[in-house]
């Protein structure tokens, strides 16, 4: 077998340990997405992030989350060569049994963009609001609370700017859990 096939046997290994994981990985963005709109609707009035009348409060922001599909995980471990990150786990004539499948599914749970919370808001100026709520000291006790922690590097390189010229906030995070 040549050395490609090889590799791709092992990003296939790696990809089907993920895909027997796929409902964990389901619920925990759940809880997350959960987690972060109770810390979020309860901060966001002090940010302007809620206007309304006697009738009804209007949120300026709206959330929603993704699992990465297993041909997009796979896709991304080919394109930046991710494999390389498991060598040490799987040599060159592994033996897939029980104990390997945890030890690269333990692996995985260091790779970040599995899951993905996205936060839109209305207008360009909700977003800067938004950004700031992020930032401030009572979401991050919060947040640590619930066992989230964003990574503080993404948080002082922030925005971004996409290729159209827009501006957009990429955070990073992690979940204890």
């Amino acid at each position: 077998m040549n050395l490609i096939q090889k590799e791709i046997q092992r990003v296939n290994f790696i990809v089907d340990q993920y895909v027997e994981d796929i409902d964990k990985y389901n619920s925990q963005s759940k809880l997350i997405l959960k987690e972060l709109k109770s810390i979020i609707d309860d901060l966001a009035p002090r940010f302007g992030l809620i206007s309304g009348n006697s009738v009804r409060k209007i949120k300026s922001y709206s959330f929603s989350d993704r699992v990465k599909e297993a041909e997009s995980l796979k896709e991304k471990f080919i394109r930046n060569n991710l494999v390389n990150g498991f060598q040490d786990l799987l040599p060159e004539n592994y033996n897939a049994d029980g104990v390997l499948s945890r030890t690269i599914k333990n692996k995985l749970y260091e790779l970040d963009d599995l899951i993905g919370i996205k936060i839109l808001t209305d207008l360009n100026i909700d977003c800067k609001k938004m950004f700031e709520l992020i930032k401030s000291p009572e979401f991050k006790t919060k947040a640590i609370s619930k066992g989230i922690l964003l990574n503080e590097f993404d948080l002082r390189e922030q925005p971004q700017i996409m290729r159209n010229g827009l501006d957009i906030y990429k955070i990073k995070g992690k979940y204890d859990q």
